[in-house]
């Protein structure tokens, strides 16, 4: 599977999107739970295809503009989990998010 991350900009391993172009029907992979992702989806399918990622299905790339909403969301999404992470100090030196 080949696919485009977008990241955080002060963490390049914290990802928020990835972007799969390549395809029949393109999709993006979104962290944000469902029931926060999928309202902003713009009526979209959106599924779950790996624990932690929902994934929302375009009929066409020109689709993307429809979900500016659920990008920003994702990206503050990861954010704040980042900085709960970093928080916490239990959590050791592991990656975040």
């Amino acid at each position: 599977m080949s696919y485009f991350k977008m990241h955080l900009q002060e963490k390049r391993t914290a990802v928020f999107c990835r972007l799969l172009a390549g395809r029949k029907k393109p999709c993006i992979w979104v962290p944000p739970p469902l029931d926060r992702g999928g309202p902003l989806a713009a009526s979209l399918p959106v599924t779950i295809p790996q624990l932690g990622w929902s994934c929302v299905t375009m009929e066409s790339i020109d689709d993307l503009d429809k979900l500016g909403d659920l990008l920003r969301t994702s990206h503050d999404h990861v954010k704040s989990a980042l900085r709960g992470k970093a928080a916490d100090p239990s959590e050791g030196s592991g990656t975040a998010v």
